[in-house]
């Protein structure tokens, strides 16, 4: 059977002539080429001139079984979007069954693909935008099967289609982690961590200017920001022009999984200043390693992080928030204990409940698609 395999994030093309994406897409590709499918992969590159690998992409090789259907990022969007779609529809017309990581703009070629030529469409929902609105009503009911990263987006999609086709499946996360202890943190330092990228809609100016507030109290204080992004300029700008440079560390895109273990487990407590998310993996991530979690209660998050449970809230693009709820939570190490080990069991016993993985359901989904 041949698959056309469509991904949400942009793939990166480096010196070693190699397209490069994020693991997990990278890691379920393989997979599916591993049970013997065809794949026609398709998606937009953006060609870079670093050539160190990070161990949060996957390098797609060469195989008889994966053709690349790429298209390059150097003309204006809208020409980009045009051509990708010619492309789109003439890899559809070679394929069986679509398979989109959503949301996503080239997710009308799914529409497209079942009401024009009768073709099997399934879905990856793992952002939080637009989501409920319409046009993801229409697909959904226009879709065959559906995997997500949350059962409040699972039990939305099967309402919608009015029948079982969305299930949830265990996070896309590095099980590793869970097995690292916290290092014994130097009392004269208070580092507060942030993962992920570093765009506006992260919340990440909020962050630092609460980290500006925090600094003129607790001059012990370290702000770390793991991740790269558009806004790295401005903030080390900013922490330039307010004097906190030093006690900023701008950590940029980190290369194996064993540093990500070290910023976990040296960290005093995560930031999450999100304006949107579906559920972020690294939430996951810092209840394995038992961090106490400050974040915004956006998206799906609600669904499993409860204030003062398993973490504390705070309010979206607000530094009063941030800077509050960060001092009450450092000056608490009973709080902080209490919500630590509640996100611990949170997540081992959401793991233990969504343990079906993804590629199990997809392959079990094409392999009975005509019961």
């Amino acid at each position: 059977m041949k698959l056309l395999f469509i991904n949400n994030r942009m793939a990166f093309y480096r010196p070693d002539g190699h397209f490069y994406v994020s693991k997990k897409a990278g890691e379920l590709v393989m997979e599916l080429v591993e049970k013997g499918y065809q794949i026609i992969f398709f998606q937009s590159f953006k060609r870079v001139d670093f050539d160190e690998e990070c161990f949060a992409e996957y390098k797609l090789p060469f195989l008889p079984n994966i053709q690349y259907v790429m298209l390059e990022r150097k003309y204006p969007i809208l020409i980009v979007y045009l051509l990708l779609y010619l492309r789109g529809i003439l890899a559809l017309l070679k394929v069986e069954f679509i398979y989109i990581f959503y949301p996503d703009r080239m997710a009308y070629l799914g529409m497209i693909g079942k009401l024009f030529f009768r073709k099997r469409v399934g879905l990856y929902v793992r952002g939080s935008i637009g989501i409920y609105n319409l046009k993801s009503r229409l697909l959904y009911r226009l879709s065959d099967m559906c995997c997500t990263v949350s059962p409040y987006i699972t039990d939305f999609i099967n309402k919608v289609k009015t029948k079982k086709i969305a299930y949830t499946i265990s996070p896309m996360i590095d099980l590793s982690l869970q097995s690292k202890k916290r290092k014994e943190l130097i009392k004269k330092k208070l580092k507060l961590l942030y993962v992920g990228r570093l765009t506006i809609d992260k919340g990440i100016r909020e962050l630092l200017d609460a980290f500006l507030k925090l600094k003129k109290y607790r001059m012990n204080i370290e702000l770390h920001l793991v991740g790269d992004g558009p806004l790295l300029k401005e903030l080390v700008s900013t922490s330039i022009e307010k004097n906190v440079f030093e006690s900023v560390y701008f950590h940029g895109h980190i290369t194996s999984i064993q540093q990500l273990e070290y910023f976990y487990s040296t960290a005093t407590l995560l930031c999450l200043p999100s304006y949107h998310e579906g559920f972020p993996r690294v939430l996951y991530e810092a209840m394995l390693c038992k961090i106490p979690i400050v974040t915004t209660f956006v998206g799906t998050i609600p669904y499993l992080m409860k204030d003062r449970y398993n973490c504390i809230r705070i309010e979206p693009q607000s530094v009063n928030s941030i800077y509050d709820t960060i001092s009450e939570l450092l000056d608490s190490n009973e709080l902080q204990n209490e919500i630590v080990q509640n996100a611990f069991n949170t997540v081992t016993d959401y793991l233990l409940e969504n343990s079906l993985s993804h590629i199990e359901l997809l392959h079990r989904f094409l392999i009975h698609k005509d019961e």
